[in-house]
């Protein structure tokens, strides 16, 4: 029921007080129908009025599409059409990528009502279903699954009494004539405690993000406006996600060129489409997979991205022969940029690795830096960048720490073992400690609490055992090799 008319002269000569009452109370709008007019006249107005509406609503409907299909040919058609929508409709409109960030908002204060947490929680859980589909959630509340209908709110006018004939402005249900705002797609402001609908854009399988709007009954002309919108911005999407495509391809290849020691081709492939390269002294920076960086951090590196003298690239594909690098992100900064990535790093506690400074010739080496450096701060839980410094380094056996190493000191030094089992006996012990003291008897039996002829013993067992010279350089490194391995030097 959209309003009440109450027929006066007949039993009544006013509108009774307590339905007069109940209305107000329901939000119901109420007029006075004078015992003149007939009941027919009433019906043919009505109709009249609801086909007017409907034409008006036709004709704004089709303007407003021609005004958003406009606005998507513009330079930047995404914020066009957004804002152009947003204004047609009177309430406001925000598109999220894949993960929940808005990146398009109308008008300035929606980026506040729609970059709720709850939202962007919302958005990547929709997206990363990778069907097609909608939700209506309450901000700050909970989440309930619905289609792309009502909100289930009511959005009534109060009621009022209007006499002498039926009129236009009797009849559109609200007081002074004003249309209803969900109509007329009245203004509508951002709150934090409001219930958004959210539509993901896209095809299955390749879901780009989501259509935000407020929840709340929309008419036909108001779903088809935001149906042309949402596959206008999905183009836009596809788009930008095309360009951001090719944008890293390029960036990949630069720095392939950049380790093959061909700057000058890489500054040629760059120029135009990225920042200057960096040049003179540089610092490489090593981070994690791009996906478990936050939000936060990957719209700062995208603004430093920006920046000349800064290269940012992935890393994992397609790299040099004898780079190591697992999948992550590089950043190549000149010196006058390295102290803004480090406070930026600082700043959100992400773990990193950061080379020495040094050429560009250098790169291979510097990348290998802080491939070190983000390893330590991997394994020591630090919450920012950690400086690559020769102490960081390993050496040569760092390279042993593999399963195969550690099965070929295994069965290096199986027959030891065994004796040590079957016999209670401490040969593997006593040769870790006489190697470690260069193979130096007193110093070693001092160190082990026994004789030097029992550890003279112990290593002639060994040396039996494993039918080695342990006089010889290279079998006493292979020995020492495989006892860090297993670790059992300590």
């Amino acid at each position: 029921m959209t309003a009440l008319g109450f027929g006066v002269g007949v039993d009544w000569r006013r509108i009774p007080t307590a339905l007069v009452d109940a209305c107000e109370r329901l939000d119901l709008p109420l007029f006075r129908v004078p015992y003149a007019t007939p009941f027919i006249a009433i019906a043919q107005t009505a109709v009249q009025l609801l086909g007017a509406q409907a034409r008006a609503r036709d004709s704004w409907a089709l303007e407003a599409q021609r005004a958003v299909a406009n606005a998507a040919a513009q330079r930047d058609g995404l914020a066009g059409v957004v804002r152009e929508a947003a204004s047609r409709l009177g309430r406001w409109i925000a598109v999220a990528d894949r993960t929940g960030r808005i990146i398009e908002a109308a008008p300035r204060g929606a980026r506040e009502a729609a970059g709720d947490e709850a939202i962007r929680r919302e958005v990547r859980r929709l997206v990363e279903r990778g069907t097609r589909a909608s939700r209506v959630s309450g901000v700050g509340g909970g989440v309930g699954s619905g289609s792309s209908g009502s909100s289930g709110q009511s959005n009534g006018e109060g009621s009022t009494e209007v006499t002498g004939e039926v009129t236009g402005e009797a009849a559109s249900g609200a007081p002074g004539g004003a249309p209803r705002d969900t109509v007329t797609g009245g203004t509508a402001r951002p709150a934090t405690d409001e219930a958004v609908e959210m539509q993901t854009l896209g095809r299955s399988g390749r879901l780009l993000g989501a259509l935000i709007t407020p929840a709340g009954v929309q008419d036909h002309a108001e779903r088809t406006l935001l149906g042309l919108v949402a596959a206008l911005v999905t183009v836009q999407l596809e788009h930008r996600a095309g360009q951001g495509e090719a944008e890293t391809s390029l960036r990949s290849a630069v720095l392939r060129l950049l380790l093959a020691g061909e700057t000058e081709l890489a500054e040629g492939v760059a120029t135009g489409v990225l920042p200057r390269l960096p040049r003179g002294r540089i610092s490489v920076v090593r981070l994690e997979d791009v996906d478990t960086l936050g939000q936060g951090l990957i719209d700062d590196l995208r603004s430093l991205a920006t920046r000349p003298g800064l290269l940012t690239a992935p890393l994992g594909v397609g790299l040099e022969p004898g780079v190591e690098a697992g999948a992550g992100a590089v950043l190549i900064c000149e010196a006058s940029q390295a102290d803004a990535v480090r406070r930026t790093l600082t700043e959100h506690r992400t773990p990193a690795g950061v080379s020495e400074r040094g050429l560009l010739g250098d790169l291979g080496s510097l990348l290998e830096q802080a491939e070190i450096a983000l390893a330590r701060a991997r394994s020591t839980g630090t919450d920012g960048p950690v400086t690559y410094r020769p102490a960081l380094h390993g050496g040569m056996l760092r390279l042993l720490d593999s399963p195969e190493a550690r099965k070929q000191a295994e069965s290096l030094l199986a027959p030891v073992r065994q004796h040590d089992r079957r016999n209670d006996d401490t040969v593997e012990r006593a040769l870790a400690v006489w190697l470690a003291h260069h193979g130096q008897t007193s110093p070693a039996a001092v160190e082990l609490g026994v004789h030097r002829h029992t550890l003279r013993s112990r290593v002639q067992t060994a040396a039996t055992l494993l039918q080695r010279d342990l006089d010889d350089p290279d079998t006493r490194a292979e020995l020492w090799a495989a006892l860090r391995v297993l670790g059992a030097t300590a």
